[in-house]
C-alpha cells in the first residue's frame, strides 16, 4: 500500500493535469496485489500497472503510467528495467481485450 501512497503522492507526475485519482481503486491493489507492478529506480517508481488476471487467464489492466522523467527519449531502445515489483504471480499466455486505442489520444 505503501507504493499506492507514493504514486498518488506523484499523480501529476505520471498523469499531468488529468485528475485520476479516483481511479486508484485501493481494493484492487489488495487484492490483486501479486499481479500489480511497480517499476523502480534510485530516484522512486517510475511507472506502475494496476491490473489483475480473471480465472479464465484474461490479463485486465485497470491504469498503467510513466513517470514524466521516465519517458524515453532516445532514437535507441533503451535497456529493460531492472527490476519489477513485485513479480507477477501468473505467467503463461493470456488473451487481451482492448477498450481503446492508441490512436485514440484524448483516452492516453
Amino acid at each position: 500500500m505503501n507504493d499506492l501512497h507514493q504514486v498518488l503522492e506523484d499523480h501529476s507526475r505520471y498523469w499531468g493535469e488529468r485528475d485520476l485519482g479516483a481511479l486508484h481503486l485501493t481494493a484492487l491493489v489488495r487484492q490483486f496485489g501479486s499481479t500489480c507492478l511497480v517499476a523502480r529506480a534510485e530516484n522512486g517508481i517510475r511507472g506502475y500497472l494496476i491490473g489483475f488476471v480473471a480465472p479464465d487467464r484474461t490479463g485486465y489492466v485497470h491504469l498503467i503510467a510513466v513517470r514524466d522523467d521516465a519517458w524515453w527519449r532516445t532514437t535507441t531502445a533503451p535497456a529493460a528495467p531492472s527490476r519489477l515489483h513485485p513479480r507477477p504471480a501468473v505467467s503463461g499466455r493470456f488473451s487481451r481485450r482492448t477498450p481503446t486505442h492508441a490512436s485514440h489520444r484524448s483516452s492516453m
